[in-house]
Formats: C-alpha cells, structure tokens, sequence
C-alpha cells in the first residue's frame, strides 16, 4: 500500500475533494491520500502506473511516512475513523464531481454525449460559454455554435440557430441510415435526412443550422425522396 502527501492546490488541480477523515497538516495545505483513492483520480501512463508529478510516495509502512506524521507540522490523527462504505461512496461522489467540472473538455461523441446527458451542465444565464460545449435545457441536449455569454433572449431553441444545435444521435447519412432532423441542424451535401416520416437528400452545405423543416428547404438545400 502507498500514500501520497498533496496540497490542496495538487488536488483542486486534478478534481480531488478531500475527505473529512484525510489525515492533514496542521494548517490543512497538505493532505495524505490512500492510494485507493487517488488513484480514481490520477492519469496513468501506458503500464497503468499513476502519473504522480509533484507529490512525495510512501510505502504504509516506511519509517519517512511515520517520521512525517509525528512532526509538528502534522496535526494527530482524528480518533474517529470512516467507514469502508463512507469512503466509497464519498469518492464516488468526489469522481462524478470532478467528472462534471472537466465534461467540458473531455472529447465524446454525440452519441457518447447523450447517454450521460445527466453529467453535462444545465443552461443558465450569465455563463461564459465557449464554441463546442453542451448544455442542457428543455429535455435537449445542446452544442454551442460561437463562443458567447448567456442571455435570456439567447437560450438554446429554433430562434437561436446561429449559436446553438441540438446534439443528435449518431447516423451515416445514407439512404438506409438517414439522419434525423432536429431543427437547428446543419446540412451536408450529399447526406440523406428524414423528417416527418420522409426522406431528403441534401444538395449542398447549409454551412450553418437551420431552424426551417426540411419540407420548406425544398429546392433550396434538399430534395425530396420519398
């Protein structure tokens, strides 16, 4: 078994939440962690070990570890202790945390995406959005067109084709796999799509979502099917 000693600027940095029961110096800038618990957190390299930069290693049982936590930078050990169920379900809570701070940076799929829906954030107003990352609101799940900062007149929805699209499931395109259209949507030539139960091919880019349905694009960017 290893420990590691980390501040709590190592760990913020990694989205680790400390527990109530961690062992921590006597002005609380530094924290010791099982690694049964910071290794849910920490990168591992192509062997699978941890990539610990910037922290010192232990073995449980090395004379430095005890040397460490009886000096007097170290505060004396709490004389409750956790529960193995508590600190599961405190990490489990501590990783959906961090899971959640860093959704946006992580690079799913649209359909990656919509099944952990739940993870992604909600739309509100006043939040610096950047181009790319999804918010929720009305039941959809949305992608951001532009880089903007909220407001009320520019929440997710047909009217705001410009700088949102609804993320959709995953399809081909093809005659047999059309894609299905879910205005704002952009359009890519050559791309079949259905709405309403019948099918269209696109005859050129859109180059940007539109929030019109595809019966009404007629001649202009799609031709109808069947």
């Amino acid at each position: 078994m290893k420990y590691i000693v980390a501040t709590q600027e190592w760990m913020a940095a990694r989205g680790i939440m400390p527990l109530p029961t961690m062992r921590k110096s006597k002005d609380g800038g530094k924290l010791l962690l099982h690694e049964d618990y910071f290794n849910l957190f920490i990168q591992k390299d192509e062997e699978g070990n941890p990539i610990l930069d910037g922290v010192q290693t232990y073995a449980h049982n090395s004379p430095e570890l005890a040397a460490l936590l009886q000096s007097d930078e170290w505060a004396p050990a709490e004389t409750e202790t956790a529960s193995a169920d508590f600190i599961q379900v405190a990490a489990a809570r501590n990783l959906m945390q961090a899971t959640k701070a860093g959704i946006q940076s992580m690079s799913l799929t649209p359909s990656e995406a919509l099944k952990v829906k739940d993870v992604y954030p909600d739309w509100a107003e006043g939040i610096p959005v950047k181009q790319g990352e999804r918010y929720n609101s009305d039941g959809w799940l949305w992608e951001a067109l532009q880089s903007h900062t909220t407001q009320a007149n520019w929440k997710p929805s047909l009217e705001t084709a410009s700088l949102w699209k609804r993320v959709d499931e995953e399809h081909s395109g093809t005659l047999e796999d059309p894609i299905p259209f879910a205005p704002p949507m952009e359009l890519f030539k050559d791309k079949y799509y259905t709405q309403s139960g019948l099918k269209y091919l696109c005859n050129r880019d859109s180059g940007q979502a539109l929030s019109y349905n595809l019966a009404d694009l007629v001649g202009l960017y799609v031709e109808l099917v069947e």
